[in-house]
């Protein structure tokens, strides 16, 4: 089965019950939100530039929530997920999550940095070619 919008809630819900995933990664009232998506294209900064507002990079952010999603996975409470890790990119590392089913996605909190708003991915290809993604808020899942 591919990603629901119930794992999806489990996850998030996972990275923020992290204590290390609330201090790498704001939440949106925090006002440090930073936006990389202006009138719908992708504004990227260099990754050597942008940090998380504790001056984490995008490989800490995704060893943060991969430890955070995997932990919540080892307790049972997101049995869905199989397997996590983090997946490198041209600009920054995402963290890929392969489900029961065999099918992978990507959750990419250094996109948003909003531990309470990932930008999502069908596939590891989709996050690599930056296509397809959808923000966790308005994601009600792949069938």
């Amino acid at each position: 089965m591919a990603l629901s919008k119930s794992t999806a809630s489990r996850v998030v819900a996972a990275v923020f019950s992290d204590a290390t995933c609330r201090k790498a990664i704001p939440t949106r009232s925090s006002g440090r939100r930073v936006f990389t998506y202006l009138a719908g294209e992708r504004r990227e900064q260099s990754p050597e530039y942008r940090l998380s507002p504790n001056g984490l990079g995008s490989s800490s952010v995704a060893r943060c929530t991969a430890l955070a999603i995997a932990g919540a996975q080892h307790k049972g409470k997101i049995s869905q997920v199989l397997f996590v890790s983090e997946v490198p990119g041209r600009t920054h590392e995402a963290t890929l999550l392969e489900m029961a089913d065999g099918s992978k996605c990507v959750f990419d909190w250094y996109a948003t940095l909003d531990i309470l708003n990932p930008l999502l991915y069908p596939s590891h290809e989709d996050w690599a070619a930056e296509r397809a993604s959808i923000f966790y808020q308005h994601f009600n899942g792949w069938s």
